[in-house]
């Protein structure tokens, strides 16, 4: 198994502006963020999840930018390419975009229409991979989406799954509200992982831990 550079280091190789090539320099907030975010989620497109950025206007077009965590849709976009580039992407259309670590709390409502009423149970359900791969393909469809994923099973593996392991330490774990929220707010922008060709494309992100922060 080959781990690539991360892709804000792709991002400084790209662009003379200056990227958050480690989660400090991120969590410092001394970069272009437009810039950065913008060619993140174009890598991810061309390289990688050519379906991504179908997520990008229906997200930021109508959403509060001031509270991106209130729209499902936005919650779908980050799944897709990660918080941190969703929420630095969107400045290049609303300058007043906040930074991923400064959103509000990501909405319960919109946590309890990922998983389903259980979300109210005395002991709410958590997040399945299951969950976060149905929401994928039902805000595609709602975007109106033309271009598809080749295999819903390798999203599962490439994209989900590396949201599961960081919250959960598993990659066929559960997730709940708390640790999923956090996940929302400090991941960071996603590197990937080569896996030999064991999927079509293979090729699977990965989000550095807390712990494994500058």
């Amino acid at each position: 198994m080959k781990v690539s550079a991360s892709l804000t280091a792709i991002v400084l190789s790209l662009s003379a502006s200056a990227a958050p090539t480690t989660l400090t320099a991120r969590f410092n907030k001394n970069y272009d963020r437009c810039t950065t975010g913008r060619t993140s989620a174009n890598y991810l497109r061309d390289n990688y999840q050519p379906w991504i950025e179908q997520l990008f206007s229906p997200c930021v077009g109508p959403t509060n930018q001031k509270n991106i965590w209130s729209s499902r849709t936005c919650v779908a976009a980050a799944v897709a390419m990660g918080p941190a580039v969703i929420t630095d992407f969107a400045v290049c259309d609303k300058a007043d975009a906040l930074f991923e670590t400064d959103q509000p709390n990501l909405d319960y409502g919109v946590y309890a229409s990922i998983v389903g009423d259980c979300a109210y149970d005395t002991k709410a359900c958590p997040i399945t991979e299951q969950n976060l791969l149905d929401l994928v393909y039902s805000e595609l469809s709602k975007a109106g989406a033309t271009i598809w994923p080749a295999d819903g099973s390798e999203v599962l593996a490439d994209v989900v799954a590396p949201v599961i392991e960081w919250a959960s330490g598993s990659y066929t774990g559960t997730v709940g509200y708390t640790r999923f929220n956090q996940w929302l707010h400090v991941s960071g922008y996603p590197g990937t992982i080569t896996d030999g060709g064991e999927h079509t494309d293979g090729k699977t992100y990965y989000y550095d831990h807390e712990s494994d922060r500058d």
